[in-house]
């Protein structure tokens, strides 16, 4: 039952991840950078909170006792995110919300999936068992998935004039779109790297009585809040 919750989490956590700039289309009188920063504060600071105190109502005592070196890792992991956040939005702003979206989601699932397998020793398993056979196929579509976004990019940028890129995309710029959204996938993946580091955290919680579903919830609390810092 665990496992279909989780699937049924992720798959409303994927559709959210993947549709959450799509309300600037209608915010015509503000600039980028107030969408972002009210998007952050809300996103970042009020709901983590919200939801931490719903499912952990010890979440202050949690953090509070918890191991000094996890918080603080938990927290620049956090903080590199929330870079990688900015980074994958101006890869949105240079390349379009579909385009950009799918490179940056792409090299992040990438790099958070390896990365933190070779941080705990597993990366071995990958090979070795069928879970991680299920996994490293995810993998490969991954990196095949961002080469056929990269080579539309580049097809996109030879084929239309300048007057139909504007008219698509204001200030289109395929050179300067990828490197933000590759830049940003990269370090979007530290969210990863936050929640292996927050695993102290996690145990923490779960002696204080947090459900086991939401013993991560606390380390979303300090990581989100690094993000938006």
């Amino acid at each position: 039952m665990e496992q279909i919750l989780g699937i049924i989490y992720h798959s409303i956590g994927g559709f959210s991840s993947a549709s959450f700039y799509v309300p600037y289309n209608g915010v015509r009188k503000w600039s980028w950078g107030t969408y972002w920063i009210v998007l952050g504060f809300v996103a970042w600071m009020i709901m983590p909170t919200i939801g931490g105190l719903i499912t952990s109502p010890a979440l202050w005592e949690i953090l509070s006792t918890s191991s000094f070196s996890a918080k603080t890792w938990t927290y620049i992991y956090g903080f590199l995110w929330g870079f990688g956040g900015l980074l994958a939005g101006l890869g949105l702003r240079y390349l379009g919300l579909a385009l950009g979206q799918s490179i940056c989601l792409g090299v992040s699932a990438i790099v958070g999936t390896i990365i933190p397998a070779v941080m705990q020793g597993k990366i071995g398993l990958l090979f070795t068992t069928a879970s991680g056979a299920v996994i490293l196929t995810g993998f490969i579509i991954c990196i095949a998935g961002v080469a056929c976004c990269g080579y539309a990019g580049i097809l996109k940028d030879r084929m239309l004039s300048d007057a139909d890129k504007k008219a698509s995309v204001k200030e289109f710029s395929a050179f300067k779109g990828f490197i933000m959204a590759l830049m940003g996938g990269v370090l979007s993946a530290c969210m990863a790297f936050a929640i292996t580091a927050g695993v102290p955290i996690a145990r923490q919680a779960a002696l204080m009585g947090t459900d086991a579903v939401f013993v991560n919830i606390p380390i979303f609390v300090l990581a989100l809040a690094g993000g938006f810092t």
